[in-house]
């Protein structure tokens, strides 16, 4: 942006930052499950960029009738408090992905 005012001339520099775009996607591995099988679900988390993520923490809430066994992130550490399941997986780079597998 410029102006000029006086024959001075300001130049004024705004740096538009760029921001992460992140995509979750939650699929199951077996449809239907049957009342006291095990139920194994994933979490996938995409960054479409075009900047980096940092601090990505992802949060899914656990239905009353599961019961929570293991999950295994690819990056980070999850834990489950009260039925809710709370992943911190850290940064993602532009075009990366990380998952859960529950």
């Amino acid at each position: 942006i410029q102006n000029q005012i006086g024959g001075a001339q300001d130049v004024f520099i705004a740096k538009i930052g760029t921001a992460a775009d992140l995509e979750i996607i939650k699929n199951d591995e077996r449809d239907p499950v049957m009342v006291g099988n095990p139920l194994t679900y994933n979490l996938i988390v995409k960054n479409n960029g075009p900047s980096p993520a940092t601090g990505v923490i992802v949060t899914d809430i656990l239905p009353d009738e599961v019961d929570f066994v293991s999950a295994f992130p690819t990056q980070g550490n999850c834990a489950v408090t009260n039925r809710t399941l709370t992943c911190q997986l850290g940064n993602l780079a532009a075009d990366a992905q990380a998952s859960v597998r529950l």
